[in-house]
């Protein structure tokens, strides 16, 4: 991939060839969906110390006494 601009010989004549085939779908990519790809390869060769929390908390479970199948407030 990190040659893929490169000029190519021609295998016809030996002369120099452009390549004429791009990646599949690279430019179609959303912008976040190629930002969310490119961590997600980072991140499995260099993964970052996280130092702290964030994004939104989870949501607080209500707790009862009663069983789950009990039927509350009747």
């Amino acid at each position: 991939m990190a040659r893929a601009g490169d000029v190519a010989a021609c295998p016809a004549c030996r002369g120099r060839a452009q390549r004429v085939f791009t990646p599949p779908h690279l430019p179609v990519l959303a912008a976040g969906v190629r930002r969310a790809l490119s961590a997600e390869e980072a991140s499995a060769h260099e993964p970052r110390v996280v130092g702290e929390k964030r994004g939104r908390p989870m949501p607080q479970l209500a707790t009862s006494s009663a069983p789950p199948w009990a039927l509350s407030g009747h």
